[in-house]
């Protein structure tokens, strides 16, 4: 009898289109609920609250420009109960010149699902979508096509939820907050100065961004990803060249974290806290800033490649049993490395292919033992320096059994770097027990090795 009654009061509505104020409100309590909301004009509200199991509520809204003028498009969606399904359609058509538009759905429950969907011309702004879900299995995909100035939210406390956003307007803000477990989120943006973020509190959180730039420097994009919990993933993918912020933030146990990049002067970053994590980024492009920092633990594995000229790229660790490799190939590019705080049995390997490139690696640790750091340039006009120790006056003895291998293939290169009037050495060892062999192939080429302690071996060939 109440969905008869309901779906009476539905017509009413739809019979009330052809104003040019529309304004529907429905309220249902009960069971197996159905609300259809259809509305055109030039400035349409609508506000669904539904208290039961099994509801379904749809809000269309349609304005063209052309005939109706500017009006604003409002609608919200509220439904406390179960197996609740919801969704939101706002079209706008013309030539633009809408105001504000604003969609919003809140679901309080189990198995709820929700979709917001809002199509507007490139010259409207203030396009908004809203959406929170308290509760199990929740599902948000929020979706702006065209238009400026828009903002897209999804929060989620609950289990299983997983949120979607996707933009292609500009000067946009989405925002995904979830807390609970096996949580997905996601975010694809394409356009210009934009700004998203996620946030995901819990365990087997899944995060994803995609940003697909219009090479405007102007206007650059950015986008975080902060988790907390255990066996987390993000991913980032970077097209174009103007993302000022890329970055990943996990502090927990057995984190995964992925950056790639495509174009220049892009700025991105990892940083992860904990045990066992790994860290990828692969960079293509010039003039880009990469970073990756484990900030404490152990067994973390960092892997840094990057194709291009005059790029930063750093590796920052503090911890023992860390895995780390760096790549890049090109011109004029820098990379460093870094292991502090009682750091033991780091391995290391840093590559650079290519001329005029600059490595620095550093491990500077009270009581380090067994650290390996091996460095390979290949090119011309290249140098480096690198450092084990404690940066104590003549070294702590107890930095012991420590390697490194240098090698530099190529013509003109120096084993060594002045800074200022200061003269850096290539190789400076500190502690005993500790390994250095440097090895330089090619004309023109100077070593410069200091070892400070006892017992250690030096080898220097150069051909």
């Amino acid at each position: 009898m109440k969905k008869v009654i309901l779906f009476a009061s539905a017509l009413a509505f739809t019979f009330s289109m052809g104003m040019a104020q529309n304004t529907a409100t429905t309220t249902q309590s009960g069971d197996n609920n159905d609300t259809k909301v259809l509305q055109e004009g030039s400035s349409q509200e609508a506000t669904v609250d539904q208290i039961g199991n099994h509801n379904t509520a749809n809000v269309d809204q349609y304005a063209e420009s052309s005939t109706h003028g500017p009006g604003e498009q409002s609608a919200e969606v509220k439904q406390t109960g179960d197996k609740n399904v919801s969704k939101i359609n706002m079209d706008q058509t013309g030539g633009g010149g809408k105001t504000i538009n604003k969609a919003h759905i809140e679901q309080l429950g189990d198995n709820n699902l929700s979709t917001q969907s809002v199509n507007a011309p490139g010259s409207n702004s203030g396009q908004n979508v809203w959406g929170y879900q308290e509760g199990n299995n929740n599902k948000i995909t929020q979706n702006i096509t065209k238009g400026y100035t828009e903002t897209l939210n999804a929060s989620q406390i609950g289990d299983d939820n997983k949120a979607t956003q996707t933009s292609s307007g500009a000067h946009n803000t989405g925002n995904i907050d979830q807390n609970g477990n096996h949580n997905k989120a996601n975010q694809e943006i394409s356009n210009l100065n934009n700004k998203v973020s996620i946030s995901q509190l819990g365990d087997w959180n899944e995060a994803n961004q995609t940003f697909i730039g219009l090479n405007d420097f102007s206007h650059p994009n950015s986008g975080s990803i902060n988790q907390e919990g255990r066996n987390n993933y993000a991913k980032q993918y970077v097209n174009g060249w103007d993302t000022k912020d890329a970055s990943i933030s996990q502090d927990g146990d057995g984190n995964e974290a992925y950056q790639t990049v495509m174009g220049n002067e892009n700025n991105v970053g990892i940083k992860q806290k904990g045990n066992g994590n790994f860290g990828k980024q692969d960079v293509t492009g010039n003039s880009n800033k990469v970073m990756l920092t484990h900030s404490n633990g152990s067994n973390n594995d960092s892997k840094q490649f990057v194709d291009g000229d005059g790029n930063d790229v750093e590796i920052v660790i503090a911890g023992s049993s860390n895995e780390s490799y760096q790549k890049a190939e090109g011109n004029g590019n820098f990379q460093y490395y870094s292991a502090t705080n009682n750091v033991s049995a780091n391995n290391v390997r840093i590559v650079q292919k290519g001329d005029k490139n600059y490595m620095k690696g550093s491990v500077r640790s009270n009581h380090g033992v067994d650290n390996d750091l091996n460095v390979l340039q290949n090119g011309n006009n290249n140098s480096l320096v690198t450092f084990q120790g404690s940066g104590a006056n003549g070294g702590d003895p107890s930095d012991s059994h420590n390697t490194i291998n240098v090698t530099q293939d190529g013509n003109d290169n120096m084993a060594g770097q002045k800074v200022g009037t200061n003269w850096d050495p290539g190789i400076l060892q500190e502690g005993s027990w500790n390994t250095a062999n440097l090895t330089q192939i090619g004309d023109g080429n100077v070593a410069d090795l200091i070892q400070q302690g006892g017992s250690n071996v030096a080898n220097v060939i150069q051909q």
